[in-house]
């Protein structure tokens, strides 16, 4: 065994520290290092450990048991292997103290199920609605098989295979929703990087908006005049008034005034995908609906939700009646494109749907329809 170091600490006036002259030897890493200390004990305590360190460390050789020494030697075998013969000094430590890390990490870390239980938490605390929450229920569905998996080992693999039998559109919400609930354990430190940011949306070609034509509205209207007229709110608000459909699940109607001469539907804040207000004009063929629900099914409480009597299978029965195709969001895409081809106002249908610019409307509803049909849509009446 060679002679011990002295490893005698020094005063650095300019930096006004302490620093000890580490030889290559006996450095940690395996290369020469110069480390720097407020006090003068804490040098000391350094040198006094490193000391101890190069003096038990033939002891520790002679002591280790032999299958940890051929452990030992294969690992430095195989970084060998790796580095092509020259495995540089200190790699081995480097990659047993990441490792200990990551074992660290894990044990600090909850299971998928734990961190659903923990935004869902968060979400009822800000209020937000049971059908806004539902969607991330369904999400827990699909990433049922990783439930138990602790969120420092789930990879961007185990999210492929999750939602492999997804449709791109289903897929791509999913993937947008799994991410907010990942950020929120990266947030609390249960993971380190968020694995769901490494899988890429699915690339969808743009299609044509689709919305219903006015004869197919007007078949809605008339069977829901008939078999079920609780439906008359929401159909009013969606096909002439162009809310969103989770707007509609939340509107009441104290936001619905027919009593000012400008009859109008007022959107809060609290409810828009935007959180910020808006006022959207009742048409005359909107408001006879309204009227007539009044006068013929009943007049709801103000404090009532329009959709409150409202269920889907009310919904399903109401669509095999009518025997039509649905098309998703159709109501708000007939409002928006019927009421642009009527009034060719693309700044102020930009106001009426809550869009921040007038690409999307431009894009999506200009020219989609005749000035005829838009006439024949907005002559619906009871």
């Amino acid at each position: 065994m060679s002679k011990p170091y002295k490893l005698q600490p020094h005063r650095d006036e300019k930096r006004n520290r302490w620093h000890l002259n580490i030889p290559a030897k006996i450095s940690p890493p395996g290369r020469r290092e110069r480390h720097y200390f407020k006090h003068l004990h804490e040098a000391l305590a350094e040198a006094s450990k490193l000391r101890e360190v190069f003096r038990d460390f033939g002891r520790s050789v002679r002591m280790l048991p032999a299958n940890r020494l051929i452990e030992s030697i294969e690992c430095w075998d195989k970084l060998d292997e790796v580095f092509n013969g020259n495995a540089p000094i200190g790699s081995l430590r480097r990659i047993i103290l990441r490792e200990c890390k990551a074992i660290k990490d894990r044990d600090k870390s909850i299971t998928l199920a734990a961190l659903f239980d923990d935004y869902l938490a968060k979400l009822k605390r800000i209020n937000r609605s049971a059908n806004y929450m539902k969607q991330f229920r369904w999400l827990r569905g699909y990433m049922d098989t990783f439930a138990d998996t602790k969120v420092s080992d789930l990879k961007d693999g185990n999210i492929k295979y999750s939602f492999r039998n997804l449709p791109s559109g289903n897929f791509n919400s999913n993937l947008r929703l799994l991410r907010a609930v990942l950020n929120h354990g990266v947030k609390y430190g249960w993971l380190k990087s968020n694995p769901a940011s490494k899988v890429d949306f699915i690339h969808r070609p743009r299609v044509e908006v689709q919305c219903l034509p006015p004869s197919e509205v007007e078949r809605i209207f008339r069977d829901a005049q008939a078999n079920d007229p609780e439906l008359i709110g929401s159909l009013v608000l969606g096909f002439y008034c162009g809310l969103r459909e989770a707007e509609i699940w939340r509107i009441k109607w104290s936001s619905v005034n027919l009593s000012d001469p400008q009859k109008h539907v007022m959107v809060l804040a609290t409810i828009t995908k935007t959180q910020e207000p808006r006022t959207v004009p009742l048409s005359e063929n909107a408001v006879a609906w309204l009227e007539w629900y009044f006068a013929n099914v009943r007049r709801p409480d103000p404090n009532e939700r329009v959709m409150e009597h409202w269920s889907p299978s009310r919904f399903r029965a109401a669509r095999k009646r009518t025997s039509g195709q649905w098309v998703q969001n159709a109501k708000r895409h007939c409002f928006a494109t019927y009421w642009l081809a009527l009034h060719r106002n693309l700044n102020e249908l930009v106001l009426l749907l809550g869009h921040t610019t007038p690409a999307m409307a431009r894009r999506h509803y200009l020219g989609q329809a005749t000035y005829a049909d838009a006439q024949a849509y907005f002559q619906i009446r009871p």
